[in-house]
């Protein structure tokens, strides 16, 4: 293990391992980590005392009068230096919250759209469409002619009614066609139908300066308004892309947890969210002259491992192992089984430089967009892709509110930046639901959270009057035929 200045700064907290996570390949890790003197995320948290005013979202520094902030265990006392109320302070807090997260997803749709682009004008050549039953698919939610017409005819229309997606000025965004006809109804009920990504967090945020919106309704309509264009936005098209450039997933057996890294493999690390960094990496690992390399050095082959979101986008469609979610991402490092860590956008820790250090492993950066300091940058191009993916391989050798207005009972843990017992606090816990969509909900503990997804289940169920046990009917082969041949 590699000697670092950052293996003088662990002093944690007598927290035991498996009281911070449920994961065996973590714990091990982390006590591992702690007897190697290695600071990770766990030991930060244990260690970072949160400031108790901005934990309950009790604060505001958006204008030069402030910083203000509010007593939330009386937070009608006081108003800002600029008179808002602690309602009005909450909901412009999680307001830039939702349009930064928005932001992110939206670009990244608006990536896939790009990439999409540039294989239908043949502009980019080392994808193609794969799946063009899904492609006429979303041609017909478009309502886009698809008899008689070439895929790259229905391609190009389909570019160009994506685009609004982003950048549409008036009306609602042109995947209404998704949305389930109540749901729809209810949002054009509450006037939260979006428009164009772009706008709405442009108006969002504009929303939240001084002086603007100090109505906390009126902002959560917004505020809904452009979580949902995140999600049936900006998130929809870069799923229907990805499906109908990639492949629709289906049902794959594979390897989960830090286990699946080989002692004598070369191991390769992918987290992010970018799924054409992907696929060029699964080609470029399966690349037998890479292969061959990588057996002159004496390794047996190439092993490529999935983290987080573009494990998920490898597991999904390749069968690709997947090593762990976002808190497990420094944690792998601590194995010293990982020869490289190729990262793109979003969910990505500064510290993953610090800790790989440590063990020797190699981060890559591959995206202008998320370059880290101490980090080798290897930029992706998709016009290139392969130049990216290859040379990583060779050194290696050597990512609540769209869930809320779309009608879910959203479930926070670990904490949740409000202050109890506000109006602007029963808006989101209470309220919201009875206007038709869903609510928030917060525990710290994950078995009552379970508990109180189920018992919102059970009520709703009720409510629908399906929650009386059926007898259960064993189907079989040809009832199967039957069914399919509907």
């Amino acid at each position: 293990m590699k000697k670092t200045t950052q293996q003088n700064a662990v002093q944690t907290k007598n927290i035991e391992p498996a009281d911070i996570t449920i994961c065996d390949s973590t714990s091990q890790m982390i006590t591992k980590a702690r007897k190697d003197g290695v600071e990770l995320a766990f030991d930060r948290a244990a260690n970072m005392k949160p400031c108790p005013i901005g934990a309950k979202s009790a604060c505001c520094k958006h204008c030069a009068m402030g910083p203000c902030r509010i007593n939330a265990k009386d937070p009608y006392a006081k108003v800002g230096i600029c008179g808002a109320t602690i309602d009005t302070i909450q909901s412009r807090n999680l307001a830039r919250m939702v349009a930064c997260g928005t932001a992110a997803h939206v670009s990244h749709g608006r990536n896939m759209l790009n990439l999409f682009k540039g294989v239908v004008t043949g502009a980019i050549k080392d994808f193609e469409i794969k799946d063009t039953i899904k492609l006429a698919s979303l041609a017909q939610t478009l309502n886009i002619e698809t008899e008689n017409r070439s895929v790259q005819e229905i391609a190009l229309d389909i570019c160009d009614e994506l685009e609004k997606i982003f950048v549409q000025t008036e009306g609602e965004f042109v995947l209404t066609g998704l949305v389930p006809p109540k749901t729809l109804e209810t949002w054009r009920k509450l006037d939260i139908v979006p428009g164009g990504a772009m706008l709405e967090v442009m108006e969002l945020l504009q929303r939240t300066h001084a002086g603007m919106d100090q109505d906390y309704e009126n902002l959560t309509a917004q505020i809904s308004r452009t979580a949902l264009v995140d999600g049936w936005g900006g998130s929809m098209v870069a799923t229907a892309l990805s499906d109908i450039l990639f492949g629709t997933p289906t049902p794959v057996s594979a390897e989960v947890d830090m286990g699946c890294l080989k002692e004598d493999h070369v191991n390769i690390i992918i987290h992010g969210h970018e799924p054409y960094l992907v696929e060029s990496m699964v080609a470029s690992v399966n690349d037998p002259s890479l292969i061959k390399i990588a057996q002159e050095y004496g390794a047996s082959g190439i092993n490529l491992v999935g983290m987080c979101c573009s494990g998920l986008e490898m597991l999904s469609r390749h069968g690709v192992p997947h090593a762990g979610n976002f808190m497990s991402t420094e944690a792998v490092l601590v194995t010293g089984a990982v020869d490289a860590f190729g990262v793109d956008v979003q969910c990505i820790q500064q510290s993953l430089v610090s800790v790989g250090e440590c063990y020797g492993t190699q981060i890559f950066t591959t995206n202008p967009s998320c370059r880290i300091e101490g980090a080798e940058h290897i930029e992706f191009d998709e016009h290139n892709a392969r130049a990216c993916t290859d040379a990583i391989v060779e050194k290696a050798i050597a990512i609540g509110q769209y869930f809320v207005a779309s009608g879910v009972y959203t479930v926070f843990g670990i904490t949740f930046p409000i202050v109890e017992d506000t109006k602007f606090q029963r808006l989101l816990f209470e309220n919201l639901e009875a206007q038709g969509v869903g609510k928030w909900g917060y525990t710290r503990d994950p078995y009552e959270m379970a508990h109180m997804m189920i018992a919102h289940i059970d009520k709703k169920r009720k409510a629908l009057g399906i929650d009386k046990a059926r007898e259960r009917t064993l189907v079989d082969m040809a009832d199967r035929r039957e069914l399919a041949a509907v």
